[in-house]
Formats: structure tokens, sequence, C-alpha cells
């Protein structure tokens, strides 16, 4: 191998597989970058087994070759050098990686290419076309949601599917709609936009993205006009101008959610959701690790926020809202709390309510397809204030 690389378009794309690699592993191969000669441009691959990633950098290719090199020290390597292009070669009988720029020279070494993992790209396969300004907006809108612990009850995980093909009010009537979720005990977000052609997807019986990899998604489609996606042989597939990732699928149960069950709620308040989330900010203050709630009661046209956390303080206060319904009290972690309205756009929000100690269900006019429900705390006793389930 023997070739000259622009710095700054390389330092780019090895910049980019730095998402993929594990902070911790032990499997040393994995913090391995892949580089492959072709005619005119050296292929880049990255991979931590569920996640890979490849892309192409254009080169001027003096000998063709394949190695293993790790993919940080690479990366630190180029940021380094001053000079606008680097060569990069391998010493004939050696593992070793010898890179120039201007008088300065590293070597580093490498390994087999045969060591590193197979990393499926399904080059062959058609994919649908999407607007991905769109679809990471969503990803984004629902990440914050995605559990990180396992239990029986939590899927941990990015759910994508296509919208359920219905005329349920808040649906967009899911023929040609891709709706993503999360859910466990605590909350539920969901989002779901129209897009055209999703014939080729494979998103109908639903997929679950690992939360990492959702995140890595996101990155990929930062800066995008449009991509190509689809659903293969358990794999993820996403394809970005030279940029392909493909995505080991979780194995979970997809529940299916009913929109118009949520959307049709007996009780409704308005307020503005920056209003809330100040005041949320402010009764936070007396919160704390192991206290972590906010009792809250509704009444004719005011909301009251307080909390009464033993050594710490209380807090109290109230405000002005559009409702008109029963007395009702609920108990909410405030931090959720924060997050649901955080991760809305509309200035007036609305939260439906079916009865007391029931959920928080919030949307607005312009997060439009966007649904955060939130589950209310037990308490052991109010008396007493001790959380029996978060």
């Amino acid at each position: 191998m023997n070739l000259v690389v622009e710095k700054n378009e390389f330092l780019r794309k090895l910049l980019r597989t730095q998402y993929v690699h594990e902070k911790k592993t032990t499997l040393d191969i994995t913090n391995c970058v892949l580089l492959r000669t072709h005619d005119k441009e050296l292929e880049i691959i990255a991979t931590d087994l569920e996640t890979n990633f490849r892309d192409y950098c254009s080169a001027k290719i003096k000998d063709k070759g394949t190695i293993a090199v790790n993919s940080k020290k690479l990366m630190e390597v180029i940021r380094g050098l001053t000079t606008d292009e680097i060569s990069i070669r391998m010493i004939p009988g050696e593992n070793t990686l010898v890179v120039e720029g201007g008088r300065s020279i590293f070597r580093l070494p490498t390994r087999a290419p045969e060591d590193f993992p197979p990393t499926p790209f399904f080059d062959d396969h058609e994919l649908t076309q999407l607007d991905a300004s769109i679809f990471k907006k969503m990803v984004d809108k629902v990440l914050f949601s995605v559990p990180t612990r396992r239990t029986r009850s939590n899927i941990t995980g990015l759910i994508i599917k296509e919208g359920d093909q219905s005329e349920a009010e808040g649906s967009n009537n899911g023929k040609n709609s891709i709706e993503m979720f999360s859910v466990d005990v605590h909350r539920m977000v969901r989002i779901e936009q129209e897009f055209d052609g999703l014939e080729t997807a494979n998103l109908s019986s639903g997929i679950v993205l690992p939360k990492r990899s959702a995140q890595e998604l996101s990155n990929v489609l930062q800066d995008s006009d449009v991509f190509n996606l689809g659903a293969l042989e358990n794999f993820l597939v996403v394809r970005k101008a030279s940029c392909s990732l493909t995505i080991r699928l979780l194995n979970f149960e997809i529940p299916r959610i009913d929109v118009k069950m949520l959307t049709n709620t007996p009780y409704n308040l308005q307020a503005r959701r920056e209003t809330l989330i100040e005041v949320f900010k402010r009764i936070a203050i007396m919160t704390s690790e192991d206290y972590r709630h906010v009792l809250v009661n509704l009444t004719e046209s005011q909301i009251s926020f307080s909390v009464n956390n033993p050594g710490v303080g209380t807090a109290e206060e109230d405000l002005e809202v559009n409702y008109s319904g029963p007395n009702m009290n609920f108990a909410f972690n405030i931090r959720y709390l924060i997050e649901a309205l955080s991760n809305m756009e509309s200035e007036t929000i609305n939260i439906g309510v079916i009865r007391e100690k029931a959920p928080f269900i919030f949307t607005g006019k312009e997060d439009e397809g966007y649904i955060s429900v939130l589950m209310p705390l037990i308490l052991i006793s109010e008396d007493e204030e001790e959380i029996a389930s978060e």
C-alpha cells in the first residue's frame, strides 16, 4: 500500500469512525479501522460488531493494499500534521504503516485485514430514498426517551415502523408514513411523519435500533438532503452519498400504539411551554437524587406544583391555565417533565388527562404527529412522600 490523501478530507472521514468504536471493548480489532485502496479512492471501514460504517476518500494510489490500524491513533496523527497532503505507505515485510507529512514521520503497528470482522453493506440491494432532515428530526425527538437499562418492561431501543393504515385522529394515515417511538414503564414518546414511496424500506413489521446506533444514524444524517434506507436480513441499511451504515437490529416484540385513545382525552389543559419549563426548573431546585418527584394539583383554571423534600426544603408555584374539569392530583418525576417539554417546539402545549393519577399526554400544534406520554408516580404515603415506583 502506498498512497497520498488530502488531509482535511481524510480527517473528516476518520472522525466519523470514532462514533462507531466502543469506548470499552475486549476485542481490540474493533478499535481498528480497515483501509482498502481502489483505483482512485481509499475505502474506510469501522465496526463495533453492531454498527458498521463505511466511507470513501479520494486518493492518489501508487500501490494497492489493505490493512487494519488503530483508528484513534491514526486520527490523532493525521490531525497533528500540518501539511495539506499526507503520504501513507506500508513497509514491505513489516506490519508497520508509515504516515508522513512535511518533516513529520509516524510509524503505526497494523493488523492483518483477515482479522477484521465481516461488515455487510448490502450494496446490491435496492433501498428507499427519504428526506434526511425530516428523518433525523424524528430520531432526535424520540432518542432522549429510549431507556438504557434492560428490564422485562423496557424496550432498550428506538422502534421504527411503517405507520398503521388507519384513519385514527392524530395519525398521518400510515399508508405513506413512518412512525418512531420508545416505550418503557415511565413514558412513551411517539412521532409519525409522511414519506413518499416506502415500498422497498421493509419497515411494515417494525424494527428496533440500539440507542447508541440510533445516535450514530442521527450523526450520519447531519447536513444531508436525502438518503437511502431499508431493512435487510436483520440489519437497517443506510446510504448517504459515499457513506454507508448498517445497524444490527434488536429482537423485541413491538407493541402497537393506540393513537386515537391517546389523542381523545376527556380533559385537556393548555399552557405556554416555555413558562412550564421555567416553573419545572425552579421547582427542581428542591429535588435531589433520592427525591425526584413533584406533586401536581389540577383545579379550575389553575395547575399547582409543590415539592416537600425533607432536609432540603420546600417549593410551591402555581400557574393560570386553560382548564375546565374536576380537581385532580398527580405525582411526576420532575426530570421527565422537563425532558418531555424540552423536546417539543410548540409555543402552547396541550396536556391531555383521562382521570386522576393517570398519565399526562403532551401534544402541540407545531409538533405535528408527536405525542409524549408520561406515567405518574405511585406514592406509598402522601404524608411521608415516599416513592414506591419511579
